[in-house]
């Protein structure tokens, strides 16, 4: 079954994750060996930024977040000091962060200009 887009939204976000049209994340970034230019972020960073106690509610609640899990080796660009190699992190890919939080996961993100489902939100009248 093909994922639902939003024409809008694709404008601005690229299939890796990186955002488009100046946009920053709140929440850093990574990239992992083996997938190439794909962001991820980690899942408790997005936990605590959301207000989720721990990241497995992020996942409950929200089943279309796509979670992987590394070991801290194959995060690029990040240095977890004394961290023991056969730990498992959950990671999310950034993409599917901001499908599904869009402002709220956007450094000074706005309704509407700022996140993913245009479409959506202009069908339930909550355009402001």
């Amino acid at each position: 079954m093909p994922q639902k887009i939003d024409e809008e939204g694709e404008k601005k976000v690229s299939t890796s994750g990186h955002l488009l049209g100046g946009r920053e994340y709140r929440i850093n970034t990574y990239r992992l060996r083996h997938k190439g230019a794909k962001l991820f972020m980690l899942a408790a960073e997005c936990a605590n930024v959301l207000g989720y106690r721990e990241s497995s509610l992020l996942f409950i609640e929200n089943p279309s977040l796509y979670q992987v899990f590394c070991i801290p080796d194959e995060l690029i660009d990040m240095e977890i000091p004394n961290s023991d190699q056969s730990t498992l992190i959950s990671v999310v890919s950034a993409r599917s962060m901001f499908r599904q939080f869009g402002s709220l996961i956007i450094v000074d993100g706005q309704k509407i200009r700022d996140d993913y489902w245009v479409a959506k939100v202009g069908e339930q009248g909550s355009i402001e």
